[in-house]
């Protein structure tokens, strides 16, 4: 089974970055999704997404952990949660049109992928009910 890594990352003000897929992308073409990728046969899901940040955005992740494992048709997509803690100059796009910071609310107006939208329910759900226990 095909395997992907994709990571929501948060800066230290609560925002989250987020990457504008290219019009011409095979999936979820010019929608604003997460960084990652494939999981090649040597790595693991951990390894797999410091390399696909670090070829995406030249950045170094280190503060991230696992979040849940989301299944669809033909692959399994692990989702990390990771810090991100330099301004949006200090990136440096190599995939896609474009990367931003935004606000939960500014996040929900824009075309985000299904695993996007799946994982910021989620993601937040899980952040409300831990406040309450």
């Amino acid at each position: 089974m095909k395997q992907v890594a994709k990571i929501l990352l948060v800066n230290k003000e609560g925002k989250l970055l987020l990457h504008h897929r290219s019009s011409d992308a095979k999936i979820d073409p010019d929608t604003w999704s997460f960084f990652g990728g494939k999981v090649e046969q040597h790595e693991t899901p951990e390894q797999a997404i410091i390399r696909e940040v670090k070829e995406e955005i030249d950045f170094n992740l280190h503060d991230f952990s696992f979040f849940k494992m989301y299944p669809f048709p033909g692959w399994d997509t692990y989702v990390f949660v990771g810090v991100v803690d330099v301004p949006l100059s200090y990136l440096h796009l190599e995939e896609g049109q474009g990367l931003g910071y935004f606000s939960l609310h500014s996040a929900k107006k824009l075309q985000l992928s299904s695993l996007v939208t799946m994982t910021l329910r989620d993601y937040f759900a899980q952040k409300v009910n831990s406040n309450f226990k």
